[in-house]
């Protein structure tokens, strides 16, 4: 069952459970006659929650945290991390079907035009021979997802909503992959030219070399950066606060793959440098991550979770 919530702005006519001074001061009263701390007193009394006269309760820290510890686990169950690159498999399955109906189509076009006389048939034969060997390129296709849009990346596509679909598919997950580093990058990268593609090589370089500098000590100019290049750390405010963000994003990605089973782990890693396929946009990357790493080790940042749920997750809910 599915629910829905609105949230608004606060206009005086939410409800809310009435508590006031005298239950809570009932509620502190044990305490204070116990430890004569009003400080201490009030700490338990956010931690426990309390109960107002009609006898309705009103929850606590406490009651919160074992909410959101529940939440959690109910997430842990019902997610398989396993299952991440299922979506893509699934498109990836549906793009060569679309392809090889078109080839159908193409096929059985051209045999008609040929009965009616409105090509030469050694013409038809002869697009024949190229539609089979389509079909043997999307037969030794790989199984893994890797292997497949590599496969597709090098495959001259016959059916134009084939070639269309792959390459929405494509788009789609280059702006996942660079959103696990970026938060403004989603956006950017929504119809990302080569010019686009050669301005996010020039960030990437501009922030490393600023990191570089930050960890030999130097004062890199952080507003020069932002000036230039603010559009993709929106709502950030200090190099220190712009470090952590990468580096928190970094460290989920690493707790992600490491969750994941070695089988596809490994397949999802190659499926990412397979969509960042420009040798300078892997460098900077990967000196980024060097860079995040020396400034302080993600060791602690990182964490395995327990998924064992049937219901799948795509790359960006993960």
């Amino acid at each position: 069952m599915t629910h829905s919530f609105q949230y608004g702005a606060w206009d005086g006519t939410q409800h809310v459970l009435d508590v006031d001074a005298e239950s809570l001061l009932e509620a502190m009263s044990d305490d204070l006659l116990e430890e004569g701390d009003l400080w201490r007193a009030l700490q338990r009394l956010f931690r426990q929650g309390a109960h107002n006269r009609e006898g309705q309760r009103m929850p606590g820290l406490q009651d919160l945290l074992q909410q959101l510890r529940q939440r959690r686990q109910q997430q842990l169950q019902q997610s398989n991390l396993n299952d991440t690159l299922k979506d893509v498999r699934e498109k990836l399955q549906q793009i060569q079907h679309t392809e090889r109906e078109g080839i159908d189509n193409k096929v059985n076009d051209g045999r008609e035009r040929a009965e009616r006389g409105d090509i030469p048939e050694q013409l038809q034969k002869s697009m024949e021979r190229m539609d089979n060997e389509h079909r043997d390129q999307l037969d030794q296709l790989p199984e893994d997802v890797h292997g497949q849009i590599q496969g597709l990346q090098n495959y001259d596509f016959m059916d134009p909503n084939a070639r269309q679909q792959f390459q929405e598919l494509m788009e789609q997950l280059r702006q996942q992959v660079m959103q696990q580093q970026f938060q403004g990058m989603q956006q950017a990268m929504q119809s990302m030219t080569q010019e686009d593609m050669r301005m996010v090589k020039e960030m990437l370089r501009d922030l490393n070399q600023m990191l570089d500098e930050k960890a030999r000590g130097g004062d890199p100019d952080f507003q020069g950066l932002m000036y230039k290049w603010g559009q993709f750390f929106p709502g950030v405010n200090s190099l220190d606060e712009l470090i952590e963000q990468l580096q928190q994003r970094q460290a989920q990605m690493q707790s992600m793959l490491d969750s994941m089973s070695g089988d596809q782990r490994r397949e999802l890693m190659q499926m990412m440098q397979s969509l960042v396929q420009d040798p300078s946009l892997r460098n900077e990357l990967a000196m980024l991550a060097a860079n995040l790493e020396e400034l302080r080790p993600m060791d602690e940042l990182r964490r395995r979770y327990p998924f064992r749920g049937e219901d799948s997750m795509d790359l960006d809910q993960a």
